[in-house]
C-alpha cells in the first residue's frame, strides 16, 4: 500500500468518525484517568444522556465529577479539527481553574492522531485556534460574555456555548450570557448550561425547575420545551459511584433515605459506597454549618431532580421559628374551633375528633363574601403515611392574617392534594 492509498484509507475512516461524534470520542480522543493513565474517552451513560438527549439550548442537572466539561471539550477539539469556522467557548465559574481545564483540551489536542494536527494561529494558555480550519475552542471566565469572548477571539460567532457550575454563577450572569450569546450565536449553534445543585434558589435553579413544569417529560430525567431541554443526571447511573461488597457481605436499608434509594434502584455497592461518603462529610464536618452530611450528599449526589431542587439546610425557616409563630398565632387568636378532617366512601369530606395525624385548627370565621379573598399554601409530604408531616394555612387576603391551618400525617391513600385544598375550603365553610 502506497503512502498515498494509506492517506486516502485515513480520510475515509475519519470522514465516518465526523459523522458519529460518540464513536469519534472513543476512537480520537484520549484522557489521562485518577490512576494517571492515558487512556481512550468511553463514555459514561450519563455523558451519552447527554450527547443523545440535548437540545439548542440545554440545562443539565448532575452529581459531581461526572465529566460532562471533560466530553464537551473532547467534542470541541473533534469540531474544530472536522469543520472550519467552528468556534467554541466555554464559560467557567473562576478564572483560577481556566488553566487547569485548559491542560486537559491541550492533552487531548497533543495525543491526537498525527494526521488530524494541524499548525495553529494561537496556542495560548485559553485558546486553542487551527490555521487550516480557522476553528477554535476558548476557555474564558464567566464575567466575560460571548460578545466580549468573541472580539477577544478576532470576532468570529460562536458554534457552542457551554457554561460550567452555573448554579454557582453570581445572579444575572446566565440571562446576560443568554441575551448577550445573541448577537454572537451562529444560527445553529448550540447553548449547555451544567451544574451540580445549588438548592431551589437561584437564576439556573428557576430556569430548571421552569423546564420541569412546563416542559413535556420525554424519559427518564428528560423534558423538552420546544428546542430546549432539561437534563438530569442521577448518581445512581454514575458507574463509579459504589464499592465493592466483600464475600458473602449483605447491605439492607437501615433508614428511610437507604430504603428510598433502594425503591429508586439503588443497589447494595452503591448504598455501600454512600455510605462511606457520609462518613467521610461526617470526620470532616465544618464547626458549626447547618448542613448535615446528609443534606451535603443529596445535594452534591441528587438521585432525582427534587433532590437537587431541596434546600440544603432543609426547610427555608428554620423550625424553632416556625414553631414560634405557631405558638404566637394560638395564644393572640380568639378560641379555635378544632377538629379532624377525612374523606368518606363517597370522597366527601368527614369531620372525626383531630388528634396527633389529624388536626385542623380554624381561628376566624369566614367573612361574608369570603369567594376570592382567602389564599391557601399547601405543603404535601411524599404521600406515605410514615413520611413528614402535611401542612397547609389559609391567609386572609384583606386583614393579612392566617385564619385556618391543618397539620397532619395522612397518606396518599386518605387524603390527596385536591381533597386536602379542598377540606380547607369546607372548613372555612362549617
Amino acid at each position: 500500500m502506497t503512502d498515498q492509498d494509506k492517506l486516502n484509507l485515513i480520510k475515509e475512516k475519519l470522514e465516518k468518525l465526523r459523522a458519529d461524534p460518540i464513536l469519534a470520542m472513543s476512537k480520537l480522543i484520549t484522557v489521562v484517568n485518577r490512576q494517571k493513565e492515558v487512556v481512550p474517552l468511553n463514555l459514561y451513560p450519563g455523558q451519552l444522556k447527554y450527547i443523545q438527549k440535548r437540545r439548542t439550548v440545554n440545562y443539565v442537572i448532575k452529581p459531581r465529577r461526572v465529566g460532562l466539561t471533560v466530553v464537551k471539550m473532547a467534542e470541541d477539539v473533534l469540531n474544530a479539527r472536522f469543520y472550519k469556522n467552528f468556534h467554541s467557548l466555554i464559560l467557567n465559574k473562576d478564572a483560577a481553574d481556566n488553566s487547569a481545564l485548559f491542560n486537559i483540551a491541550k492533552g487531548m489536542d497533543d495525543r491526537l492522531h498525527p494526521y488530524l494536527k494541524g499548525e495553529k494561529n494561537r496556542d495560548t494558555t485559553t485558546i486553542l485556534w487551527y490555521k487550516d480550519t480557522n476553528s477554535s475552542l476558548s476557555i474564558q471566565t464567566v464575567g466575560m460574555t460571548p460578545e466580549q469572548a468573541s472580539k477577544k477571539g478576532r470576532g468570529n460567532e460562536l458554534s457552542d456555548i457551554h457554561g460550567t457550575e452555573v448554579g454557582y454563577w453570581k445572579p444575572g450572569q446566565l440571562s446576560e450570557v443568554i441575551h448577550g450569546a445573541g448577537n454572537t450565536r451562529t444560527f445553529d449553534s448550540r447553548m449547555t448550561f451544567e451544574s451540580t445543585s445549588s438548592g431551589p434558589r437561584g437564576d439556573f435553579s428557576r430556569a430548571c425547575m421552569e423546564m420541569y413544569l412546563n416542559g413535556k417529560e420525554d424519559s427518564d430525567g428528560i423534558w423538552y420545551d420546544g428546542d430546549r431541554a432539561l437534563i438530569f443526571l442521577s448518581w445512581l447511573q454514575h458507574p463509579e459511584y459504589y464499592l465493592p461488597l466483600e464475600s458473602n457481605e449483605t447491605i439492607s436499608d437501615e433508614d428511610d433515605e437507604e430504603e428510598r434509594l433502594f425503591k429508586l434502584g439503588a443497589k447494595p455497592d452503591q448504598i455501600k459506597w454512600r455510605r462511606k461518603k457520609l462518613n467521610q462529610s461526617k470526620s470532616e464536618a465544618i464547626s458549626g454549618s447547618k448542613y448535615t452530611p446528609e443534606q451535603r450528599f443529596k445535594q452534591e449526589f441528587p438521585a432525582t431532580f427534587m433532590d437537587a431542587m431541596e434546600e440544603s439546610q432543609g426547610l427555608f425557616f428554620e423550625r424553632k421559628t416556625m414553631v414560634a409563630v405557631k405558638s404566637w398565632g394560638e395564644q393572640t387568636q380568639d378560641s379555635p374551633v378544632t377538629c379532624g378532617l377525612t374523606t368518606g366512601p363517597n370522597a366527601d369530606v368527614v369531620v372525626v375528633p383531630p388528634d396527633s395525624r389529624n388536626r385542623y385548627t380554624m381561628w376566624l370565621p369566614p367573612a361574608k363574601g369570603w369567594k376570592n379573598r382567602y389564599i391557601v399554601f399547601v405543603d404535601c409530604a411524599t404521600g406515605d403515611i410514615n413520611s413528614d408531616f402535611d401542612v397547609g394555612y389559609c391567609y386572609d387576603l384583606v386583614s393579612n392574617m392566617i385564619v385556618c391551618a391543618y397539620w397532619g400525617k395522612y397518606g396518599n391513600a386518605t387524603m390527596s392534594c385536591c381533597t386536602i385544598v379542598s377540606s380547607m375550603r369546607f372548613l372555612l365553610i362549617i
